[in-house]
């Protein structure tokens, strides 16, 4: 899956601005990416310190879908497919730990740190 996300401003007669943040990922009905999530991560937070910036909108490119949803159905097979969790779900009591452990198995679909 590949896609970007296109960053743009609407300047306002104020002098205030709107973000404008395009998911461009038509061929895959707008699926987010980690690529894209990092993406519209890193310039809400780069908006967030801009006092210009008023709000933000959230777009995208074609009439068929806005994000469809095949990202959060990975997400979810990773998950119910990880064998960390599957370890886990099978150890009476599981704590943090146990699951932080098994995280660092390179098997594992669990959410790793992405920042730097």
């Amino acid at each position: 899956m590949t896609g970007k996300v296109n960053i743009s401003e609407i300047r306002c007669g104020s002098g205030h601005a709107v973000g404008v943040l395009e998911l461009d990922n038509a061929s895959s009905l707008n699926a987010l990416t980690l690529t894209m999530l990092r993406t519209i991560q890193q310039q809400l937070l780069h908006w967030k310190h801009d006092e210009n910036i008023v709000s933000v909108i959230i777009q995208a490119v074609g009439e068929k879908a806005f994000c469809s949803g095949a990202d959060i159905r990975a997400l979810y097979y990773a998950l119910e497919n990880d064998p960390a969790i599957n370890v886990t779900n099978q150890t009476a009591n599981a704590t943090t730990d146990d699951y932080i452990k098994r995280i660092n198995n390179e098997q594992s679909y669990l959410a790793k740190p992405f920042f730097n």
